[in-house]
């Protein structure tokens, strides 16, 4: 009996009999004790072989596998489209990359936690992959954002065709958003969830694996962009729309870096007699060929990229200095500035504001307007800052009223002084057979009753102004073209001295 003592994995031992006493010489045992210890090493080495090759492949599947779906991950996408491209088979268009993004999923996470967040991600991918074939690549690419390759020629024969693949895709991609969509019980709540889907093909949208994800990226954005639940296709216009907005987004930054923004300032006037008693303060962004950019060009890019707060603090604080000036030159006006939502919420300080502006002047020459809009998203807390910033001393409006979903029955509650009435209704009350008129006498007659003035927008005909005016119960203002566009500080300036200095009713005509 020779024992066979080996480093990895369970000893044992090698035994040999013989019908005969002291059958073997001492050379022979000699022998075999050698081929024991050959024995031993083989084992030794063919247990570590086999251990290392365990090894590299759970190596492998933690590097290529998605550890919370079991799904293969990026790096597996990565390597399957290099083979596809690879081949020299792929010229036509016989692939398709789905890039898939839930709708809806962070809320979840945020109210109930990620161990729920993240069954939900679970049974999501199985569903995603009972959605689809058995030679279609399921990945999870990370958070919430899947995505899948799929082949035509595997589903319809060899022979396809640009039409047949988009069409496939759409098809596919429509059927995963219909069962992502069902109704899914997780951590005691049953969660609705959607799915917007960005669609490329291979090798129509590129010829490198990380392109063609990108290029899906952007097609799942802009079907979210369009409302969400639908798929879209990658195409040229989309990636020139991504890149126009990158280039605005660097020149954006460098705008606020060196304080490129203007303000101009649209003149408000009293109906009655056209005096000018306020301005509306207006951003403009001068460009180097002379056009200036109007706020709806950038500003939308401006709150998306989080720069709405610091480029609204010098809004609101350059127009406080320049009112200050206009007051030190005996121009007794109030100053009308715009706050955006993202401004109010979730982390609106009024202390802040009331800072940026009390260096110049006092906060109650500030009209601050806020949409209706703006007043929805958390009505308990933007009461509350409402209400602060009135303490604070500042002017409350509405603007841009009737064209959202405040309720009439919160009006009463909140601390507010002008209703802005919007430009859509001025403008029906040029045009016969309109409700436009008494729509806006029954603003009037609401704001007269709330004890607030209203402000009308958007006037460009006398007949409007005149119009707003038989209606009006109260103190009413007005702005819009008939008077004066938005204007550089040192043109208002003018303009407003001109006006001052006339003392007839009859001569206040437009300039």
């Amino acid at each position: 009996m020779l024992p066979l003592k080996t480093e990895s994995g369970p000893s044992g031992c090698l035994t040999i009999y013989s019908n005969r006493t002291d059958h073997f010489d001492h050379k022979e045992c000699q022998l075999l004790e050698r081929l024991a210890a050959n024995l031993v090493f083989g084992l030794d080495s063919l247990r570590t072989h086999s251990v290392r090759e365990q090894q590299a492949a759970e190596i492998h599947y933690l590097a290529y596998t998605d550890a919370l779906t079991g799904l293969p991950n990026r790096r597996h996408l990565i390597h399957y489209l290099d083979d596809i491209l690879s081949t020299p088979e792929t010229r036509a268009t016989e692939y398709a990359i789905l890039f898939i993004d839930l709708d809806g999923f962070k809320p979840i996470n945020d109210a109930l936690g990620h161990e729920v967040g993240d069954e939900v991600l679970r049974q999501l991918a199985q569903r995603l992959q009972a959605s689809v074939r058995d030679s279609d690549l399921v990945v999870r690419q990370g958070g919430d954002e899947f995505l899948v390759v799929i082949s035509g020629a595997v589903r319809n024969g060899p022979q396809q065709d640009f039409v047949k693949i988009v069409d496939i895709a759409h098809r596919l991609a429509n059927r995963i958003i219909a069962h992502l969509g069902e109704p899914l019980t997780v951590g005691g709540y049953t969660h609705h969830l959607n799915a917007s889907v960005g669609i490329t093909l291979i090798p129509e949208h590129g010829r490198d694996p990380t392109l063609l994800i990108e290029n899906a990226d952007k097609a799942m954005y802009e079907a979210k962009r369009q409302g969400g639940g639908q798929s879209y296709l990658f195409s040229k216009d989309i990636a020139d729309s991504h890149q126009q907005r990158f280039s605005l987004e660097t020149r954006l930054r460098q705008a606020m870096e060196q304080q490129q923004f203007e303000l101009y300032y649209q003149p408000i006037f009293e109906l009655s007699s056209c005096r000018i008693v306020a301005a509306e303060a207006l951003i403009r962004w001068p460009q180097d060929d002379g056009e200036v950019l109007s706020p709806g060009t950038f500003m939308p890019l401006v709150e998306k990229i989080g720069l709405i707060n610091p480029i609204g603090d010098w809004v609101l604080e350059t127009a406080a200095r320049q009112l200050r000036a206009w007051h030190n030159q005996g121009l007794e006006l109030s100053m009308a500035v715009n706050l955006s939502i993202n401004q109010l919420y979730p982390n609106g300080d009024a202390e802040h504001f009331a800072g940026l502006v009390k260096p110049y002047v006092d906060p109650s020459w500030i009209h601050l307007e806020v949409t209706e809009n703006a007043l929805m998203e958390d009505p308990a807390k933007t009461e509350a800052l409402l209400k602060a910033l009135n303490d604070q001393g500042f002017q409350l409006a509405i603007d841009d009223f009737g064209t959202g979903y405040s309720s009439l029955s919160r009006l009463q509650h909140l601390s507010l002084q002008s209703l802005k009435i919007d430009r859509s209704f001025v403008n029906e009350l040029d045009r016969p057979d309109s409700k436009g008129e008494a729509l806006v006498a029954i603003i009037h007659q609401m704001a007269s009753s709330l004890n607030l003035h209203t402000i009308a927008e958007g006037i460009e005909t006398e007949h409007q102004r005149q119009l707003l005016l038989d209606m009006s119960t109260g103190k009413a203002w007005g702005q819009g073209y008939w008077f004066s566009p938005p204007i550089p500080a040192h043109e208002f300036e003018r303009l407003a001295k001109a006006r001052a200095r006339l003392s007839s009713r009859d001569e206040m005509v437009p300039f």
